[in-house]
């Protein structure tokens, strides 16, 4: 077996990892444990915009029913609705930002922002 040395940690066939690690390509230049790190954060970029599209596509569901809750002029259900979606939203926004915090960068002017790769 030839001897490789990881490029991201530099661990080789001699002096593995600490919590131990093996080979994630057939070159021997990536073990096992940078290779799952690495896929780490793509995975999560990847949850959090499919949890944003949905949230997305509910606000578009929403705004269907309350425009035709405006025009029956049923004005209490459509504020009652338009109050549990943003607490909803609000709620899911920050159960997203618990999970992902590296979503949440600060802009120069000091405002935060949810950024979405």
């Amino acid at each position: 077996m030839t001897v490789g040395s990881c490029a991201d940690c530099g661990c080789t066939d001699e002096k593995p990892c600490e919590a131990g690690c093996s080979w994630a390509n057939e070159e021997h230049t990536l073990c096992s444990r940078c290779a799952s790190q690495a896929a780490a954060p793509a995975a999560a970029a990847m949850q959090l915009g499919a949890a944003l599209a949905q949230l997305q596509r509910a606000l578009y569901v929403f705004e269907e029913v309350w425009g035709e809750q405006l025009a029956r002029e049923d004005f209490d259900a459509a504020y009652g609705d338009v109050a549990r979606l943003f607490g909803n939203v609000s709620e899911s926004v920050q159960t997203l930002l618990e999970e992902f915090p590296e979503a949440l960068e600060e802009s120069r002017a000091g405002e935060r922002r949810i950024v979405v790769p």
